[in-house]
């Protein structure tokens, strides 16, 4: 082994290093209840992303090279199959949390009107909003009771100063209590069979 063959490897694994960060990075932005994205984080977000797809194309695209010429090949396996499972991770993440994490929706709330909101009630007494709040889509996630027609919701963080805790169920509509502006969630149930 010579140092003109162990410049390039170096080289290789730093990149392997900052892929793996933005990776973790990406995971983390996409889980449920950490997604909070303003107009203004799409300049951080977009040259990350661009960052990790052109290092990702580079690194699979020099590992097969080198390992169809022979070099390291199990340091080139591992390099590409690492690779392979930072992009795989990144799209499968998500679809696989609501699976593990939250069960069926049984209920469902939107209102579009003012602004986008919608809430999903899981059988498994957690919760998902998804809203915007001054040019802001955000994520929150916890869990909920329902108390003589009353919904009240418990957040895993921080509850924001727009979206409320407490609403009041009426027939096929959920009033909030405590928003900074009346906010009024049309109900949907979902029918098993």
């Amino acid at each position: 082994m010579n140092a003109k063959d162990t410049i390039p490897l170096i080289g290789q694994l730093l990149v392997l290093v900052v892929l793996t960060l933005i990776a973790s990075f990406f995971i983390y932005i996409i889980s449920p209840g950490n997604f909070m994205i303003c107009d203004k984080d799409g300049l951080i977000i977009y040259p990350l992303f661009l960052v990790f797809t052109i290092c990702s194309i580079g690194i699979l695209i020099n590992s097969i090279a080198q390992y169809r010429k022979g070099k390291w090949r199990a340091y080139r396996l591992i390099s590409i199959g690492f690779t392979i499972s930072l992009i795989v991770s990144i799209f499968i993440f998500r679809p696989l949390y609501f699976l593990v994490v939250f069960d069926d929706v049984i209920i469902k709330l939107e209102e579009n009107e003012q602004a986008y909101i919608e809430l999903e009630l899981y059988e498994n007494k957690r919760f998902y909003v998804d809203y915007f709040e001054s040019g802001c889509g955000i994520e929150k996630v916890g869990t909920y009771q329902i108390i003589n027609d009353q919904l009240l919701l418990e957040y895993d963080s921080n509850k924001t100063s727009y979206f409320g805790k407490l609403f009041k169920i009426e027939e096929n509509e959920a009033v909030c209590l405590d928003c900074d502006i009346p906010v009024y969630l049309k109900m949907s149930f979902n029918n098993k069979n």
